[in-house]
């Protein structure tokens, strides 16, 4: 089914988004769920384990309590990407102000040669110099984890001693030994530094791994080898907060970037990859909004997502995709109703709970401006997300938007350079939550508070584009 569209954009820059409070419902109960969040907590930092049955994809819990301790690891485990068991606190924060362990940060985990899981973690406290250091537990099963107070690891002197975190731990068969890949600073520049080990106890400083030559630091880092290329990960915590990718033949390196060198923008952040069953999956959270309102800013925390790869033989390029279980996992499938159309808009039926909406976009020369828009009230969209052919990027706008970009976007991500004239698209829906899969090669992820129950929308700017194989899949539930 083909719709034939031509709609001059007159948006309305008065209309802001009031926000909705705390709809925060993606929540693990054993029912279905693509972005899965605990009941009274918020995901950070995922540090996904595959055991060779089960996805295993610890976490910093975000609980908000103001308590003193924050950030234990908890857990979440599951089997098909939907369904998901919740553990808290398996390695628990120390609730005293002078403590070491106040606040537990990102880290690892990884099977010895004695068959125990270690669990690398950063250990913070902003009131200690150093601020971070790591330690390790273990665990005989995954679920019972003890702190080993005999292990802890420091910066040396040539680093920053409060910037030292994320161990990354890895046995690296190429060169026969367990790496550790640890976030830090040198000389003010973000670092990734190295360390090697034939027994995860003894480590020995095989100095920076890494550097972007940038002051931001490099959060989060991962190496792991998948189908003949090695991929070293990071995100970025300033100046752009996005997870970057790079290529090498070898774990030692040259590293260098493909394309873009990026997964999704800055609504997807800590990404770690794992492989599962051959397929590599890039596992992070999409974050939640100050106060819960669409107006304010990202804060820390929010949904666990997870985006599917594919690898690009040649160069080693990785494209993101949907997961077709998502679809497969809703009932009902059809195509969506136009409502009406006006302000400018093609309106479509209410979102409601958990949808997954795909199609194509075709579009002529000189069509510079499309998109979606959210939350549709009286003809008005209160949110958007703009494609520009022209400037090649796509943007999140969380108000009345001018197409046009009198208004800087919330979110903005760039674009492979030419799509010729036509791209496919698929639109991930849980509670306030969205991914958007662009063409089988990137994700732009985000929230909207008020999407849920409001009407949905098509826009072009100035010249006709056809919408083909419009589709809706959703429970009627």
């Amino acid at each position: 089914m083909k719709k034939y569209i031509i709609l001059i954009i007159i948006w309305v820059m008065a209309t802001i988004i009031t926000g909705c409070q705390k709809p925060e419902d993606n929540v693990v109960d054993g029912a279905i769920t693509f972005f899965p969040m605990a009941e009274e907590s918020f995901v950070g930092d995922p540090m996904p384990y595959y055991d060779g049955e089960k996805l295993h994809v610890f976490f910093l819990e975000d609980l908000r309590d103001g308590a003193v301790g924050f950030h234990p690891w908890s857990k979440f485990v599951t089997r098909d990407f939907v369904t998901y068991e919740f553990s808290s606190s398996l390695i628990p924060v120390v609730n005293e102000l002078d403590s070491p362990e106040r606040a537990l940060g990102t880290g690892s985990v990884v099977q010895g040669p004695d068959k125990l899981y270690y669990a690398f973690y950063t250990a913070h406290n902003s009131a200690l110099s150093p601020k971070e250091v790591i330690m390790r537990a273990t665990s005989s099963n995954l679920d019972n984890w003890e702190k080993d107070r005999s292990f802890s690891l420091e910066a040396s002197n040539q680093l920053n001693i409060d910037d030292f975190r994320d161990p990354y731990v890895f046995w690296n068969a190429e060169a026969e030994c367990y790496w550790m890949l640890v976030t830090t600073r040198l000389n003010d520049d973000g670092v990734i530094k190295r360390y090697t080990s034939k027994d995860l106890t003894t480590w020995s400083d095989e100095g920076v791994f890494f550097n972007a030559l940038g002051d931001g630091n490099l959060e989060c880092p991962s190496l792991l080898s998948y189908q003949g290329k090695w991929y070293l990960t990071y995100s970025e915590q300033w100046p752009t907060r996005v997870v970057r990718y790079l290529v090498s033949e070898s774990s030692e390196g040259p590293f260098t970037t493909v394309d873009a060198g990026i997964f999704d923008g800055e609504g997807f952040y800590a990404g770690r990859p794992v492989v599962i069953k051959d397929k590599l999956f890039i596992v992070g959270w999409i974050p939640t909004k100050v106060q819960h309102k669409d107006i304010y800013g990202f804060d820390w925390g929010g949904n666990l997502a997870i985006h599917q790869l594919l690898q690009e033989k040649d160069d080693g390029h990785l494209r993101v995709v949907p997961m077709d279980i998502r679809k497969k996992n809703l009932s009902q499938h059809k195509t969506p109703t136009t409502v009406s159309e006006s302000g400018g808009l093609a309106i479509y039926e209410e979102i409601v709970g958990q949808v997954v909406i795909e199609g194509r976009i075709n579009y002529r020369a000189g069509t510079s401006q499309y998109g979606f828009a959210f939350g549709i009230n009286d003809g008005k969209g209160k949110a958007s997300i703009i494609v520009d052919t022209n400037r090649h990027e796509i943007m999140y706008y969380n108000i009345d938007a001018d197409a046009s970009g009198a208004r800087e976007p919330q979110l903005r991500m760039p674009l492979k350079q030419d799509y010729n004239g036509s791209f496919g698209f698929e639109m991930v829906v849980d509670g306030n939550v969205l991914s958007l899969y662009i063409n089988d090669e990137v994700a732009f992820s985000t929230r909207i508070y008020c999407m849920q129950g409001k009407q949905w929308g098509v826009f072009s700017v100035g010249t006709p584009i056809e919408i083909e194989n419009l589709k809706i899949s959703y429970d009627d539930n």
